[in-house]
């Protein structure tokens, strides 16, 4: 992915695939939030049990956005929801232990935390970078292990994943991460022509 070639002109094609990712994945991040957030309330609000599942669901619909326009382009590509979801849940465990140490309360200030944020405070907007990132590599590394066997330089997707996750905002996000599957849908050799189609 360091050609800079590769960067110069995107087809028509891939300018439609790069737009309809941002739009999607953008759609998606949104609806998966506002899901999520009822999803919680059902099911023990957001100081239990609750939160890992709106967070899992937030994750899954994000996912199955994305299918639709990478159905046609892996095999399997199904599997991408589950492997959205999947590495969503497991990442919550983690970005929670990235931030406090090991309680029955750390879920719980956790969120409080989170929604709470002043982005005017500097260390405040660091911190939610940081938690983008560590959410998002988790997640890509899940998703990754769809992609390796298919696409070419399929390794670029967890660190593109956690750069993404870093930007916080799900359109810049989006920006990154769909700009990096069109570079790497491009490279792949085993058949160069059929992923992005007209």
């Amino acid at each position: 992915m360091n050609n800079s070639s590769n960067f110069a002109m995107l087809k028509s094609a891939e300018w439609k695939f790069w737009l309809g990712w941002i739009a999607l994945s953008t759609i998606g991040s949104l609806l998966g939030i506002v899901a999520g957030f009822f999803v919680t309330l059902l099911t023990g609000g957001f100081g239990s049990n609750g939160f890992p599942f709106g967070w899992t669901i937030v994750w899954a619909i994000l996912g199955c956005f994305q299918w639709l326009l990478l159905k046609r382009r892996i095999k399997r590509s199904s599997l991408w929801i589950a492997a959205s979801a999947i590495g969503g849940a497991v990442a919550l465990p983690v970005c929670v232990l990235a931030s406090y140490s090991i309680s029955t309360n750390a879920l719980s200030d956790f969120f409080s935390d989170f929604i709470s944020l002043d982005l005017s405070n500097s260390y405040e907007l660091f911190s939610l970078s940081k938690i983008g990132a560590i959410n998002e590599a988790i997640v890509g590394t899940a998703q990754w292990l769809l992609l390796k066997r298919q696409i070419s330089r399929a390794g670029w997707w967890i660190p593109v994943s956690a750069l993404g996750g870093a930007m916080i905002l799900p359109p810049i996000s989006a920006a990154i991460k769909g700009l990096a599957l069109v570079l790497m849908f491009r490279q792949t050799t085993s058949k160069p022509d059929s992923y992005i189609q007209e």
